[in-house]
């Protein structure tokens, strides 16, 4: 089969970048088909980040090469789902205004792309919540 022209979209509003760099889908131009650009990860790193005052900003560095994460988050002794929309950003300063919010009882996954330098930034309207990140490498 001839070799296509490899077409980008983004997945989120705005240039992906260094300070943007959330997934994008790489599709084969011939097929149409998405393409995998990332390896397979192979390490499983989980972080628990604890959220103890409501409306504060708690931030938490992921690992070089992370490749795919999950977010969600528990009450203060992880025993429930924590019960308010956990929000949370890659820029700081932000968790409060430009936001990803993740419902009670949801989570957020974040698969094929290879983070260098990010830091994700967290806060709870109520506070007392663990917010779970589980990371591949």
């Amino acid at each position: 089969m001839a070799q296509g022209i490899v077409l980008a979209e983004k997945s989120v509003a705005g240039s992906v970048g260094p300070t943007n760099p959330l997934p994008v889908r790489i599709k084969d131009g011939v097929t149409g088909n998405d393409k995998n650009l990332v390896e397979a990860p192979t390490t499983l790193t989980i972080y628990n980040v604890v959220l103890t005052n409501a409306d504060q900003e708690y931030s938490q560095a992921l690992p070089a090469g992370t490749k795919k994460y999950k977010i969600y988050a528990m009450d203060s002794v992880k025993r429930y789902p924590h019960g308010d929309t956990l929000k949370y950003t890659n820029v700081s300063g932000a968790s409060g205004t430009t936001f990803i919010p993740i419902p009670p009882m949801g989570y957020d996954l974040v698969e094929n792309v290879n983070l260098t330098g990010t830091t994700l930034y967290f806060q709870s309207p109520t506070g007392s919540a663990v917010v779970i990140i589980v990371c591949w490498t």
